[in-house]
């Protein structure tokens, strides 16, 4: 799941991945076009989509880049939940953008 979570992320223009993916773990963070902070945004980003209660993803720090760090090491996790893990945090990037929901495929 996490070679398939890798390639949503390299076929988004919106989401930058940060690092390859190592064993079960992709970081990436998403682009913003309003906001030039991006480290800002993408903690306003991930503590927006936890409240939420739609994802729950953790973060960290590559140099003085935030990253998004997804974990897919749960063995249950199918296709059909990274693709709503994505969907969920592309929607929510636009809406604190203030940007139509666009679709992340």
């Amino acid at each position: 799941m996490a070679k398939y979570a890798e390639s949503i992320v390299k076929e988004n223009s919106k989401l930058e991945l940060l690092v390859s993916r190592q064993s079960f773990t992709v970081c990436f963070r998403y682009i913003s076009d309003t906001e030039t902070d991006l480290n800002k945004f993408n903690l306003e980003l991930r503590e927006s989509l936890r409240k939420s209660g739609k994802s729950i993803v953790n973060y960290g720090f590559i140099d003085n880049i935030l990253t998004i760090r997804l974990i897919t090491a749960n063995g249950e996790i199918e296709k059909s939940d990274i693709d709503l893990f994505f969907k969920n945090i592309i929607g929510q990037a636009c809406k604190i953008e203030k940007k139509p929901v666009l679709d992340y495929a």
